[in-house]
């Protein structure tokens, strides 16, 4: 719990110089709404970053939330709506400070250190009812409980959501800068490729989550304009891998069989098996 709120402590206090800047007119993360000039790393990183990115959510709040274990494409289709939104709003600022708020603020409410929560709960609280039947059939509807599991998976929708709209932005802007648009277009392509194979490839050799977050991050702070943005938001590093490693998202989220505790412990009222890596 101490090393949880020392984490926390240095996220507040990283916002609280960002917001101290803004006020002094040297605000960080402030990406002007002009188009940019045509940058082939940008748009390769860029589309890198967005398929990596993706996977690793997928995987990583599958693990950490036993509804999204069981239905994996719900990720999916949100980091798509970010994706789609960013390039809706390609002629706005690039919102990297939301997309990084959004970023770590999941990381905080997942690794909060309570025991049986509401995340525990969520699916319980979701999917037990007189008249539904997702994990098990409850008793009666219990308003409390349900409305404050939909209040939190929405939170999460909405976090998942606004990780991913800098990452169409940067994209939907390189495109329209490219002189070529078709080479443009086979570059993203490309990207996108080696963003599934270096996950596959961290996965192969079975890399802890925390390395995954770490690297989107790290992403994150190369694409930035300026120095100072990229040593910030490099520095957000520690915390989030603080939080990782001294609350289990290291190593212990994963034994060697490579199962999950969403495959490992079966719901109230479900019966059979589960093949890692499938939807039962």
């Amino acid at each position: 719990m101490l090393i949880f709120i020392l984490a926390a402590s240095i996220l507040a206090a990283a916002w609280l110089g960002l917001y101290i800047a803004k006020r002094r007119g040297h605000p960080f993360l402030e990406t002007q709404a002009d188009p940019q000039p045509w940058s082939l790393p940008q748009l390769v990183l860029a589309s890198f970053l967005t398929l990596f990115a993706e996977l690793a959510f997928i995987r990583w709040i599958a693990v950490e939330v036993r509804v999204f274990a069981y239905f994996k494409n719900l990720t999916l289709l949100l980091c798509f709506v970010g994706f789609g939104l960013g390039c809706a709003l390609v002629s706005e600022r690039v919102r990297w400070s939301a997309a990084l708020k959004a970023f770590l603020g999941l990381v905080l409410i997942v690794r909060l250190p309570w025991s049986q929560g509401p995340l525990e709960r969520l699916s319980q609280n979701l999917g037990a009812a007189a008249d539904v039947n997702i994990w098990a059939t409850g008793n009666q509807w219990r308003w409390v409980p349900f409305c404050g599991a939909a209040l939190l998976a929405a939170a999460l929708f909405l976090l998942i959501v606004v990780v991913f709209i800098p990452l169409g932005q940067t994209v939907s802007r390189q495109m329209n800068a490219a002189p070529r648009p078709l080479s443009a277009y086979s570059w993203n392509l490309l990207g996108s490729l080696l963003g599934i194979l270096a996950f596959l490839g961290i996965s192969r050799i079975m890399l802890p989550p925390t390395f995954w977050l770490s690297a989107v991050l790290l992403g994150f702070a190369i694409l930035q304009a300026g120095r100072r943005e990229r040593l910030l938001v490099t520095g957000l590093i520690v915390p989030l891998d603080t939080m990782a490693i001294l609350f289990g998202l290291l190593i212990n989220k994963f034994n060697i069989r490579g199962t999950t505790p969403a495959m490992e412990t079966l719901p109230q009222g479900f019966s059979g098996s589960i093949t890692p890596g499938t939807n039962p």
